[in-house]
């Protein structure tokens, strides 16, 4: 995988998510359970 490749699937899953960057991705995803803290 290329660096562009992955910003662009990044940027994929902002959007989806309706965030801005990395820190709100990871908030947001945990409020919805898609992910669960360790």
């Amino acid at each position: 995988l290329s660096l562009h490749t992955v910003k662009v699937h990044a940027r994929n899953i902002y959007s989806k998510l309706g965030v801005k960057n990395r820190t709100e991705a990871v908030a947001k995803a945990r409020a919805l359970g898609i992910i669960v803290p360790t």
